[in-house]
């Protein structure tokens, strides 16, 4: 692991090489912890000046009290009363009763005991705990792109990246992004020291977190399978990396019967999705229909339209640039999971950008690859263009436009 003593600049040497099961040379608390910790906090601060701002100078009738925006307000009801005993759809079709069952358990558990245990209302509970997980980011992302062979320069890089993210002022509200992307980060740094146990455990926990943690666990396995492969390991270690997974991804069924369990109504969180959001997995014809729409009928906003599906294709190709390198081959098939599931399913369009946060490791590899082929000027810059992007394109689909996340 001679290339995590590189200078700073120089952060690829040596970054396709097999990195799981090898330890980075130690950081030091500086390094490890509070430079991370500073530059999570910078872009977290930088959100909320622009959420802050914008809410203040729009004028948009849509602005709403950030402690309430939209899931926070379900999060901070589950977290204070449980779910409901029952769903309720009406002749028409619309969910009266039982919207909190579309909604995970695990984060809403954690604001509640937090709640309890400070005094917090739910809602300042459900805050709390996702600028907590949001924060802790920084530096487990710092770990895990160090994992991959970026020296600290790099390391840092994906830590900024993090605020480039398409939707990153939602690390910011009550919502269980930030907390679910924390334990799928732990899950691959574990995965890099190969403790299937602990990658297990994560695992679960980020599937009983967000319905994105199967594409997490498969993910995560695929990438332990990669690294198996490479060091040619023994056949006992592939059956380990395959049962953590599948553990992992056990949270999602669980749920599930759960729901079931609770309403006593057969495929309830099915029928919640569907009755709530119009959402099934239609294997990608809504997202063909509004290409058609954007592209021939020509009857959608043009701008955020256009934006959204940029986005989309952007991940996809940057997600395809990574199989020419050998640092980033690894995250290939979680990338292409994640970005399936966000294009296969029949939700909001525009809150698919939301939905892209699945992907959110990609900023690892594309730091890695980054940081060691272009100037650290141009770096610097444009990765400040993006976070600046991101954020006013986060502001604007969170307080002005209708029913984005």
């Amino acid at each position: 692991m001679g290339s995590n003593d590189t200078p700073m600049g120089d952060v690829t040497a040596g970054a396709g090489a097999n990195r799981t099961g090898a330890s980075p040379a130690p950081d030091g608390l500086i390094w490890a912890w509070a430079l991370p910790l500073l530059v999570r906090a910078v872009t977290c601060g930088a959100s909320a000046i622009v959420v802050m701002v914008w809410a203040r100078t729009s004028g948009a009738s849509q602005t709403r009290d950030w402690l309430q925006l939209w899931d926070a307000r379900w999060y901070a009801q589950i977290a204070e009363s449980g779910y409901p005993a029952g769903i309720l759809i009406a002749p028409n079709r619309d969910l009266l009763v039982g919207t909190e069952f579309a909604f995970f358990p695990l984060f809403p558990a954690g604001a509640g005991l937090l709640a309890r245990i400070s005094g917090l209302t739910p809602a300042w509970a459900c805050l709390l705990l996702a600028l907590a997980a949001s924060l802790l980011l920084g530096p487990v992302t710092f770990r895990a792109a160090r994992g991959e062979g970026a020296g600290r320069a790099g390391a840092l890089l994906a830590v900024a990246l993090l605020g480039a993210l398409p939707m990153s002022v939602i690390f910011i509200a009550g919502y269980a992004e930030a907390l679910f992307l924390l334990l799928a980060f732990l899950a691959l740094v574990a995965a890099q020291q190969r403790q299937w146990a602990p990658v297990a455990v994560f695992l679960l926990l980020a599937s009983l977190t967000r319905p994105a943690g199967l594409v997490t666990a498969a993910g995560v396995g695929a990438y332990g399978l990669i690294h198996w492969r490479r060091r040619r390991g023994a056949p006992g270690e592939a059956a380990a990396i395959g049962a953590a997974a599948l553990v992992g991804a056990l949270g999602i069924p669980a749920v599930w019967q759960f729901v079931e369990w609770r309403s006593g109504v057969e495929r309830g969180w099915f029928v919640v999705q569907e009755a709530g959001w119009g959402t099934t997995f239609d294997r990608g014809r809504s997202t063909w229909t509004f290409v058609k729409r954007l592209v021939v009928v020509r009857d959608l906003p043009p701008v955020l339209a256009a934006t959204v599906a940029a986005l989309l294709l952007l991940v996809l190709l940057l997600t395809v640039a990574l199989v020419a390198s050998s640092a980033g081959r690894p995250f290939v098939p979680w990338l292409l999971l994640g970005w399936i599931s966000v294009i296969g399913a029949s939700n909001f369009w525009y809150s698919r950008p939301r939905l892209l946060l699945v992907d959110a490791v990609l900023v690892i590899p594309v730091a890695v690859v980054l940081a060691g082929r272009a100037r650290s000027r141009l770096v610097v810059i444009g990765g400040g263009a993006l976070v600046v992007a991101s954020l006013l394109f986060g502001a604007y689909l969170t307080l002005t436009w209708p029913y984005a996340i």
